[in-house]
C-alpha cells in the first residue's frame, strides 16, 4: 500500500499496536501517529483493513471500515472476525485537509485462545514435588517432528513461577513468569514463538517450576503465608506447530509428561535461592504427574508487557574485606539480580548477600531495610572450567553484595541484573540543578524496581506488595514516566477480582491472604489506600483518553463509594483507630513529626478520610456522566454535594480556621476545591504560616510536613493557588525532611522515609526501604507544571494539549519531553536578563492551547509580537489556541 504527498514522494506514518501484541478478544484502541509532514493539515477520513497475510492478497482480506469520515486517530476498536491462533495485519490509509494522503505500514496483533474450548492441555503437577520452599520440580516430555514446523507456538502458563527450556535451549527472556495476578480468578499465560527451538527428529520440552509467589513465602512475620493460592505447583501448556501443508500438530500438558527436579533445591521471593550445580542434567524423569484441578475460565492472555532484564550494571568499586569474601557496590539501587561467573573445582560454595546501604563504616553491608527477608543465593559449583550462575525463581532489592567463597574457587566477575515490567519509557526531563535531575532519575530507578508486574511498595524486604495507596498517589508520575496504560489496565483487573462484596478494596492488590482472612483480618477499605479504584482509572483515563478503562471499572468504582457511604451517613468519615476494624484508615502515612519539644501539628484521619470520600465520589460522577450513565452521575454528583457540605461543616470554623492546622489539612482541602469562597484568601495565608511554622521553634522552619499522601499533591496544589515561590522554595530544601536530603545522601533510588539516614549516617531501624517509589510522585510537577505538558482535562489523551508552563529561575534551563498515542511533546525554557524563552513542539494532529504565567509581558511568538487580545488570552483560564508544530515564545515575568 502505497503513500504519497501531493508532490509524489513517498510518506509513510507508524501505527500503534495493541499491547502485548497477543490477544485472546477482539483488539481495542488501535491507532497511528500522523505523519512529522502534517503540522499545518488535519486529517479528515481513514480507511483500516486487516488481513491475514501480510500483502493483504484479495482472499486473506477479513475486515475493513471503509472510509469514515473523522478526524479521529485513535481507540479504534476492531469488530471483525477472529479464529485462535491467528496472525491479523492491519494497514491504514488516511486523507488530510490539504488533499495529502498516507499510508502506514503494516502492524500485527496475534490471536491466542478465544474461549475455554481451544484449551487441550490440562494443568499437571509433578510428583516429585516435594513442598514449598524445598527442591523444585519439573515437568518434561519428549515428542518427534517429521519435518520443521514454518510456524510454531508456545501456549503456557502454572500455578507458581516457570522457567521452560526446548531442547535444552531457554524458551524466551521473561522473568518471573507468569507474573502475579489473583491466581484463582484469573491467571494469565504467555506465548511464545519456538519455531528456531524445534528441530526435526526427537524433541523435549522441560519446564521447571518455582514457588514464586504462588506458595512461597509472602507477608512479614505477624501475618506470614505459605500456600497462599494452593500447596501443589503445575504448569499448564501447548505446543502447536504448523507444517508447509498447513497441518498443525500439538504438544499438551497431560498424563503421559514425566516429572523430576532441578538443581533449585529452595527458593522464594524472600529467602532467595539454593542452586547446585552439580545436579545439571540429572532431573530426571523419576516420576510421574498428577492433573490438577484448573478453572480454564480463569486463563487469560498475558494483559501487560512481561518483567524483563535491563542492561546490566558493572560494579563502581569491588574489594576483599576478608579471606575469600568481596564486597561489591555497583553504584545503583535495582531490584533484579546478580549474574556470577566462577571458576573452581567441583563442589566449592558460594553465598551471596545483599544490602541497599552499607554500615556506618563502609566496611560491610547493613541489611536492616530487608527485616525478616534472608535474601540470599547459595551456589555449588560443578567444577571443569568457568561456568556462570543468575537466579531463576527469585529477586532482590539491592546496591551492595558480599560474595563468600568456600572451597577453591575464584571469582571471576559479578554484575547486577535490574528487572522491570517492559514498559516503553514516555518522559524525559533535565534542568540546570544536578540534584533535581538526579531526583527524577531516582523517581524513575525507583519505578524500574518496584513495577514487576504489580506495583510494589518496595522490591527488598519481606513485603514486596502491591500497596494500593502508593500506587494511586505516583500513578500520574509514574504515567509521565512510562506507556503505564496496560500494567494498570491489568492490576486493576485484580484489584476488581479481589475487592469484597461489601465494596471494600483490599490494601494491597492481589491480596495473598484473601483466602486466609483469619491471617490477617479485615485487610481492606482504607481512605486513599482504597481509593486506587477510583484514582488509577481516571488516571489511566487522563493519559490515553481510552473510555474502556473507566466503564471496565465503573461498577468497582460504585460498589466502593457504597462501601465508604454505609460508615459515613451524615457525610463525614470516622475511622477506627485499629487496623482490623472495619474502615480503618492509614491517613496520611509516614508525617515527619518534627521536634519532640514541639512536633508538627498532625492531619486528622477523619478529616484525610472525608476529603478523600469526596474526591472519589466526584471522580465516580465524571467517569458516569462521561460513559452515559445518567442516573449514576446524578446520584454521585448529589452525594459529593453533601460530603462537601459535612465537610466544610465538620472541620472549617466559622471564622473559616481548618479544624487541623496543618500542612496536610490545607493540601486535601485545596486540592479537592473544599475551602469555600470566602475563606479561600484567608486559608492561603494559612496554609503559609503552616509551611513556615513547621520544624522552627526560634526561626522560620520552611520544612515539609507531609506523610507519603500530602505530598503527592502539596506542590501542584502550592502552584495550583499561587504559592509559587514556596513551591520552588520547598523542592529545593537540601535538609531533612526534603526531597534532596536523600540525593545529597548518595541516594540512587527514592526512600521511604524522609529520615532514612540521619546526618551521622545512621539509618532507621524499622520501614526503611531506600527504594520507595511514593515521595517521586513530586516529579508529576516537573512535567506538569516546570515544562508545562498538560492533557486537557476537558479531552484526554493529549489529544487536545494545555501548554501551561512555569518559570523558575533556579532550574533555567529546563527541557522536558513527553510521548503520548499521538507523538512526543517537546517544552524547555531558558531565563536570561529576565527575559523567558519558552519552545514547545505539540504533535500533528492536536490541538493545544497555551496558558502563560499571570502579568507576562513583551510576549512574542515564533518572532511576532502578541496582540494585546492575544496576551491577555493566553493568559487567561481559556488558554490561546497554537497550531500544532514547534513554537517559540518570549515574554518578560512580572517583577
Amino acid at each position: 500500500m502505497s503513500a504519497t504527498k501531493p508532490e509524489g514522494e513517498e510518506m509513510l506514518f507508524t501505527l500503534i499496536a495493541p499491547q502485548p501484541p497477543v490477544v485472546d478478544a477482539a483488539p481495542k484502541n488501535l491507532g497511528w501517529y500522523l505523519p512529522a509532514e502534517w503540522s499545518a493539515q488535519r486529517q479528515i477520513a481513514y480507511e483500516l483493513e486487516v488481513a491475514t497475510a501480510p500483502d493483504f492478497a484479495a482472499g486473506s482480506m477479513v475486515w475493513t471500515t471503509g472510509r469514515v469520515e473523522s478526524e479521529n486517530s485513535q481507540h479504534i476498536d476492531y469488530e471483525g472476525p477472529l479464529s485462535a491462533h491467528q496472525r491479523y495485519y492491519w494497514r491504514v490509509r488516511i486523507w488530510g485537509d490539504a488533499g495529502a494522503e498516507a499510508s502506514s505500514e503494516p502492524a500485527w496483533f496475534e490471536t491466542a485462545k478465544l474461549s475455554t474450548a481451544d484449551w487441550r492441555g490440562e494443568m499437571i503437577g509433578p510428583q516429585t514435588d516435594p513442598g514449598a520452599e524445598k527442591r523444585a520440580p519439573s515437568v518434561a516430555k519428549r515428542f518427534t517432528l517429521a519435518s520443521k514446523p514454518t510456524s510454531a507456538r508456545l501456549y503456557i502458563t502454572s500455578y507458581g513461577i516457570f522457567r521452560c527450556f526446548i531442547n535444552g535451549r531457554r524458551v524466551g527472556a521473561d522473568e518471573l513468569t507468569p507474573g502475579w495476578t489473583s491466581y484463582r480468578e484469573r491467571l494469565g499465560y504467555l506465548t511464545y514463538d519456538i519455531a528456531e527451538h524445534l528441530q526435526v527428529g526427537e524433541n523435549s520440552i522441560e519446564v521447571w517450576l518455582g514457588d514464586g509467589w504462588y506458595r512461597g513465602e509472602i507477608c512479614w512475620p505477624a501475618h506470614r503465608i505459605v500456600n497462599a493460592y494452593g500447596d501443589r505447583v503445575g504448569c499448564l501448556a501447548e505446543l502447536r506447530m504448523v507444517d508447509a501443508t498447513g497441518t498443525a500438530q500439538s504438544v499438551i500438558t497431560d498424563s503421559s509428561w514425566t516429572s523430576g527436579l532441578t538443581p533449585v533445591l529452595m527458593s522464594g521471593i524472600y529467602p532467595g535461592e539454593t542452586y547446585d550445580a552439580r545436579l545439571e542434567g540429572e532431573t530426571g524423569p523419576i516420576g510421574g504427574v498428577d492433573v490438577l484441578p484448573l478453572d480454564k475460565s480463569t486463563l487469560v492472555a498475558q494483559e501487560a508487557p512481561p518483567i524483563r532484564e535491563l542492561p546490566h550494571l558493572h560494579a563502581v568499586d569491588q574489594s576483599a574485606i576478608g579471606p575469600g569474601v568481596t564486597l561489591v557496590d555497583f553504584g545503583q539501587n535495582v531490584a533484579g539480580a546478580v549474574k556470577l561467573t566462577l571458576s573452581g573445582e567441583r563442589g566449592a560454595t558460594v553465598r551471596v548477600n545483599f544490602a541497599e546501604i552499607l554500615d556506618a563504616e563502609g566496611k560491610d553491608l547493613n541489611s536492616t531495610s530487608f527485616r525478616g527477608a534472608k535474601v540470599q543465593l547459595d551456589y555449588t559449583l560443578k567444577g571443569g572450567g568457568e561456568e556462570s550462575y543468575q537466579p531463576v525463581f527469585t529477586f532482590m532489592g539491592f546496591r551492595h553484595a558480599r560474595v563468600t567463597i568456600t572451597g577453591h574457587a575464584q571469582l571471576v566477575s559479578i554484575v547486577s541484573v535490574p528487572f522491570t515490567s517492559d514498559l516503553v519509557e514516555t518522559g524525559s526531563f533535565s534542568c540546570s540543578n544536578p540534584l533535581i535531575n538526579r531526583l527524577h532519575e531516582n523517581a524513575s530507578w525507583s519505578l524500574r524496581g518496584n513495577f514487576l508486574d504489580v506495583p510494589m511498595d518496595c522490591p527488598q524486604r519481606d513485603e514486596r506488595l502491591g500497596w494500593t495507596g502508593d500506587a494511586q498517589i505516583f500513578s500520574p508520575t509514574a504515567s509521565y514516566l512510562r506507556d503505564t496504560a496496560p500494567f494498570f489496565r491489568k492490576w486493576l483487573r485484580d484489584m476488581v477480582a479481589d475487592q469484597r462484596e461489601d465494596g471494600a478494596i483490599s490494601h494491597v492488590v492481589p491480596h495473598p491472604n484473601r483466602y486466609n482472612e483469619a491471617n490477617m483480618p479485615n485487610f481492606y477499605g482504607s481512605a486513599c489506600w482504597g481509593d486506587a479504584i477510583c484514582a488509577v482509572p481516571w488516571t489511566v483515563w487522563t493519559f490515553t483518553g481510552d473510555k474502556d478503562i473507566l466503564a471496565e471499572n465503573l461498577p468497582a468504582m460504585v460498589r466502593w463509594i457504597g462501601y465508604l457511604t454505609s460508615m459515613s451517613p451524615d457525610g463525614v468519615r470516622h475511622p477506627p483507630t485499629m487496623i482490623a476494624e472495619r474502615g480503618f484508615t492509614f491517613g496520611d502515612w509516614v508525617q515527619p513529626q518534627g521536634s519532640t519539644v514541639k512536633p508538627n501539628p498532625n492531619t486528622g484521619d477523619d478529616f484525610v478520610a472525608t476529603a478523600y470520600y469526596y474526591a472519589s465520589t466526584r471522580t465516580v460522577a465524571r467517569a458516569a456522566r462521561i460513559l452515559g450513565e445518567t442516573t449514576i452521575a446524578d446520584h454521585h454528583e448529589a452525594l459529593a454535594s453533601k460530603i462537601k457540605a459535612a465537610f466544610q461543616r465538620e472541620f472549617i470554623t466559622a471564622t473559616g480556621r481548618l479544624l487541623y492546622n496543618s500542612q496536610g489539612a490545607y493540601v486535601f482541602a485545596f486540592a479537592n476545591d473544599l475551602i469555600p469562597e470566602q475563606w479561600h484568601d484567608k486559608a492561603i495565608e494559612d496554609f503559609k504560616k503552616a509551611i513556615y511554622r513547621t520544624g522552627g521553634l526560634n526561626e522560620p522552619g520552611l520544612q515539609l510536613g507531609t506523610g507519603i499522601i500530602a505530598t503527592a499533591q502539596l506542590l501542584p496544589t502550592l502552584s495550583k493557588i499561587g504559592l509559587h515561590d514556596i513551591a520552588i522554595k520547598l523542592l529545593l530544601v537540601e535538609a531533612s525532611p526534603g526531597w534532596l536530603y536523600q540525593v545529597k545522601r548518595g541516594a540512587t533510588t527514592i526512600w521511604e522515609r524522609w529520615d532514612g539516614i540521619d546526618l551521622e549516617g545512621t539509618p532507621a531501624t524499622s520501614m526503611n526501604s531506600y527504594n520507595h517509589y511514593a515521595y517521586g510522585a513530586v516529579v508529576y510537577w516537573f512535567y506538569h507544571h516546570l515544562a508545562g505538558i498538560q492533557a486537557d482535562p476537558q479531552a484526554p489523551g493529549f489529544g487536545s494539549i494545555i501548554i501551561a508552563p512555569e518559570f523558575h529561575a533556579e532550574l533555567a534551563p529546563l527541557q522536558a519531553s513527553h510521548d503520548t498515542r499521538y507523538g512526543r511533546i517537546e517544552a524547555g525554557w531558558q531565563i536570561e536578563d529576565g527575559q523567558v524563552t519558552y519552545s514547545f513542539t505539540t504533535p500533528p494532529g492536536t490541538k493545544a492551547r497555551l496558558k502563560l504565567p499571570a502579568g507576562a509581558a513583551d510576549i512574542t511568538m515564533d518572532d511576532r509580537a502578541l496582540s494585546r487580545e492575544e496576551a491577555a488570552r493566553s493568559m487567561s483560564q481559556e488558554g490561546l489556541p497554537v497550531s500544532p508544530g514547534r513554537r517559540t515564545i518570549t515574554l518578560r515575568l512580572a517583577a
